[in-house]
């Protein structure tokens, strides 16, 4: 019983990703080696459950929005210090399809004046996590290149992010970090850059 379940959500979920080719990018920033283990099948019929629970949040404005809106706001541990909720309970409410709770955690970003308060009526562009750390990498090397002296710009960006030296060393390689968001937005302040300009696509990303 439980395996004619199972293979039933592997059809709905390749036959989603057939229909949605930028759905398998996203799965793979969220679930560790996702496309081989999809292949050899090899998921429990809980971990199923959750990802057809991402794939419906993927297609959902409201949720690709909040994330965006966390990722403004510094990330997830930043937004937890904001709007005072703790960092766990966001990550939970991420994971959830329930948009009452979706809707609450927006309110809560809302309160803050992080965003517009038009911010969520609006459909955007939604990038993955990979494809936002690529966009970073070459929109800080190509601001930094504009810089007068290129090294000293560098040691007082790492001065700035002090003490999460390996931040911006992350940042610089395309590579994955858990304070990139907080890093970015600190980046902008200094360099007097609109909120979000780092995460915006690249000319050179693909």
């Amino acid at each position: 019983m439980e395996r004619d379940v199972k293979l039933a959500f592997f059809r709905k979920i390749n036959k989603s990703i057939s229909l949605e080719p930028d759905l398998l990018p996203f799965l793979n920033d969220t679930y560790t080696d996702f496309s081989l283990r999809l292949a050899s099948e090899d998921f429990s019929l809980t971990e199923l459950e959750q990802i057809y629970v991402s794939i419906s949040n993927y297609s959902s404005s409201t949720y690709q929005n909040l994330v965006i809106a966390l990722r403004l706001c510094g990330g997830i541990s930043e937004a937890s210090y904001t709007i005072d909720i703790d960092a766990s309970q966001i990550m939970e409410i991420l994971s959830s399809s329930n948009e009452a709770q979706w809707q609450g955690l927006i309110e809560a970003i809302k309160s803050k004046n992080i965003v517009k308060n038009d911010f969520f009526e609006k459909k955007r562009s939604y990038f993955t996590e990979s494809m936002v750390t690529r966009f970073r990498r070459d929109n800080l090397t190509s601001i930094l290149f504009t810089a007068p002296n290129y090294s000293a710009a560098i040691n007082q960006i790492a001065i700035l992010l002090s003490p999460f030296d390996d931040v911006l060393e992350s940042i610089q390689q395309g590579k994955s970090h858990c304070r990139s968001s907080w890093a970015c937005r600190e980046i902008e302040k200094a360099l007097s850059l609109p909120v979000g300009r780092l995460d915006q696509r690249s000319r050179n990303a693909f």
